[in-house]
């Protein structure tokens, strides 16, 4: 599904007429799918944020005398700072920093900031990563269109301003499991997970909130929960293969179609906009793992046509991983099924 969010019409940014009035901009930033589902997980950091313990403590703002949080958003990488400059027009946070180590981006930066009269609101900065900033400087910070390696070497780089931040916002697009285990490690909880499509690519976006907060999941949550997949799923695959299955499908995204379902369960009259979600979830689940399928036989094409016996191994590794994913899929299309039935009753 391609959704593009646009600043008029989206429902969830919709702002009083007396705030637009206060966030004037002279050019509208459109968003395609993969930054408006950044836009989506921002927003919902900034919820969970606001109702968690301490939150409250947070720096005000006044605009005509009435107090708003002063949420300040730091985008790393940002190339053309739409995304902040999406956000601070519709009023979903009331400053920004966008940050860009090359010049080309920076001076795009710069541009996006003139162009949306953004002046004094969002603020182009050029460096590597996290340097650029201070601690506490920023409450939110997004990582979006880099792999996660290089997302794993800004947040330790940048380990002093990632210690004061409430939420980590990042789409990754690869290397999960190290960015799991080294937020896991640093105290960070796991708050959400959704998928994008744009294009061709499957875009997987993630929200973190530090642990002082005391919201989301931990390691042990995390491990209960792949432990009872497993058993539901794949009894007899290696624990180990099945997790690394889960890191790349994201546990929570595995948790929301279990979630979905169980609510169709118990309340049906509501069905058809559950059913619809499901589906739209679902299928994305599903081309993640065709994906996956699809890297997995061409990788073991290759080994075969090489020859090597050493490789038979690899090739006994990446045919248990198949199998996983397979089961897996079996178990998408159950509840594929079931939601049918339900609907159609």
């Amino acid at each position: 599904m391609i959704l593009c969010y646009t600043v008029d019409m989206h429902p969830k940014y919709l702002v009083s007429e007396k705030k637009k009035s206060l966030h004037y901009h002279r050019a509208s930033i459109h968003l395609g799918p993969r930054l408006a589902a950044v836009a989506d997980l921002v927003q919902g950091a900034l919820t969970k944020a606001e109702g968690a313990e301490g939150a409250e403590g947070a720096e005000k703002c006044t605009y005509e005398g009435s107090a708003l949080p002063q949420w300040t958003l730091a985008d790393i990488g940002s190339d053309h700072a739409y995304l902040p400059a999406f956000l601070l027009q519709q009023g979903v946070i009331e400053a920004a920093i966008a940050v860009d180590v090359h010049e080309g981006p920076y001076q795009n930066i710069l541009s996006t900031v003139e162009r949306c009269g953004l002046g004094g609101r969002l603020e182009a900065r050029r460096g590597d990563g996290l340097s650029v900033l201070k601690a506490g400087e920023a409450q939110i910070i997004v990582l979006a269109g880099m792999g996660g390696a290089t997302m794993a070497k800004i947040l330790r780089s940048g380990e002093a301003v990632v210690r004061e931040a409430q939420g980590l916002v990042l789409q990754p697009q690869n290397a999960y499991e190290g960015l799991y285990c080294l937020l896991w490690t640093a105290g960070w909880r796991l708050i959400e997970e959704v998928l994008a499509a744009e294009g061709q690519e499957i875009y997987r976006g993630m929200v973190w909130q530090n642990e002082k907060y005391g919201q989301g999941w931990d390691m042990t949550d995390i491990e209960m929960n792949i432990a009872r997949w497993r058993e539901a799923i794949c009894p007899e695959a290696e624990a180990e293969v099945f997790t690394r299955c889960v890191w790349k499908l994201g546990p929570k995204n595995i948790a929301r179609q279990e979630a979905l379902r169980e609510h169709r369960n118990q309340d049906p009259g509501d069905c058809l906009q559950d059913f619809a979600d499901l589906k739209v979830h679902e299928e994305l689940l599903k081309a993640l793992l065709f994906q996956e399928l699809e890297r997995l036989a061409r990788v073991d094409a290759g080994l075969r046509q090489s020859g090597q016996k050493e490789n038979e191994y690899k090739r006994l590794r990446i045919s248990t991983e198949e199998r996983i994913w397979q089961e897996v899929l079996t178990w998408l299309d159950r509840d594929s099924k079931l939601s049918y039935n339900i609907t159609e009753t």
